[in-house]
This record gives C-alpha cells, sequence and structure tokens, in this order.
C-alpha cells in the first residue's frame, strides 16, 4: 500500500512537470519596435520589420522576423515591391541566423505583403519543436485597388528547414498551379493536415482557388 502511494506520487510529479515543460516550451510573444531595434540583429535588418515573433521550444529561443521593404506602423496604404522572413536562434547573448527567405514583386505585380493572421507557432506534430507556418501573397494592384492575389505561399519551417507550398492564381485553367515542395511529402502528416486545412479556410476566406489547372 505504501509504494502504490509513493507510487502515485511520483506519478503526478511526472505529470506536472511534463505539463510545465509542454506549457514553457510553447511559450510566444510579439516582440516590440523598441525591442527590434535594441536587438539590431547583426545588422541583417535592410527593410522594416513588419511583425517579430519569439517563441521558446526543446531547441531554445528563437526570434522569427517578416519584413516589408515600405512597412510603415499605422499605415495601411503602403505597398511593398519585396519581402524577407528571417529566423533566428539566440545564442550566448547573439543572434544565429537559421534560415532567411526573400520574395519579390513580378512584372505584372504591384504588392506583396504577409498574411500574419493564417502565420502560426505550434508543435504541430508533438515532437517539442514548435513548427512556424508563414503566409503571404502578392496582388496586382500598386495602390491597394485590386486586391485578388495573384501569388500564395506559405512555408513550414521544419527543424529550421524551409518546405514550400506554391500557388499561381488564375481564372484560367492553363495557368493556375499548385506545387509543393518534394520534401513536403516526408512532412509528419499531422503537419500536412494542419496545411491543408489552413488552405481550405483560405479558400473560404480570401476567395483563393489554389489549385493546380
Amino acid at each position: 500500500m505504501k509504494n502504490r502511494k509513493i507510487f502515485l506520487k511520483v506519478i503526478c510529479l511526472v505529470g506536472t512537470m511534463l505539463f510545465i515543460a509542454v506549457s514553457f516550451a510553447q511559450e510566444i510573444r510579439i516582440l516590440n519596435a523598441a525591442e527590434i531595434d535594441e536587438i539590431a540583429y547583426e545588422g541583417d535588418l535592410d527593410m522594416p520589420v513588419f511583425r517579430g515573433f519569439e517563441y521558446r521550444d526543446g531547441g531554445g529561443l528563437w526570434d522569427m522576423l517578416l519584413l516589408e521593404n515600405n512597412y510603415v506602423a499605422g499605415s495601411d496604404t503602403a505597398t511593398n515591391s519585396s519581402i524577407k522572413g528571417i529566423l533566428y536562434l539566440q545564442d550566448h547573448g547573439g543572434y544565429l541566423k537559421k534560415t532567411e527567405f526573400k520574395d519579390f514583386i513580378k512584372e505584372e505585380e504591384g504588392d506583396i505583403r504577409f498574411w500574419t493572421s493564417y502565420c502560426s507557432f505550434t508543435d504541430l506534430d508533438g515532437d517539442g519543436y514548435i513548427d512556424p507556418v508563414v503566409v503571404y501573397a502578392s496582388y496586382k494592384g500598386k495602390d491597394k485597388s485590386d486586391e485578388e492575389p495573384l501569388r500564395v505561399k506559405i512555408f513550414v519551417f521544419y527543424k529550421t528547414a524551409k518546405i514550400g507550398v506554391r500557388a499561381q492564381e488564375c481564372a484560367l485553367d492553363a495557368c493556375r498551379t499548385l506545387k509543393f515542395d518534394k520534401s513536403y511529402a516526408a512532412l509528419p502528416l499531422s503537419i500536412r493536415r494542419h496545411v491543408l486545412q489552413l488552405m481550405e479556410i483560405m479558400r473560404t476566406e480570401r476567395g483563393v482557388i489554389l489549385k493546380d489547372g
């Protein structure tokens, strides 16, 4: 009886520790402008930071920065010709760049910007590591007069590897595409399900087709 009580106490203690660990692992917050200016990120920031996220998981403390070249805080009229995303790992007071991506408008496009309402920072496969998902789109209108997306991209950062889903929107079947990176098929099923569910939400809310042909 005594041994059983000890066993139950140990189980409760382990359960509590696991709960604390999981809660700690999923800590995330949005960085404010003053913090970003103070950190400076090794001089990598060659355009304004539209949004910065800090999160902690089993791999340490991370910063994900989303940059838009013409972003102005409080303005809803600025359009961008380029964007950038950078993932840093905080290391002994410094910031190690782990992954970076850039994109630019094409000749027929007038704007490109992040869709942060569809971005997420969650441990999607339960391995103790957060799997960031970043979404952005390009548009035809330079003055935001045409809000119909031309290109939509979804990036999943799995163990710092950037894995993409790329859609070209078009009214005609012949010019509409949806491409998945080769490494997408190797992602855990729970992550692939999340991406497909996210695409369905964007179809409903944004009116995008997200289809090949």
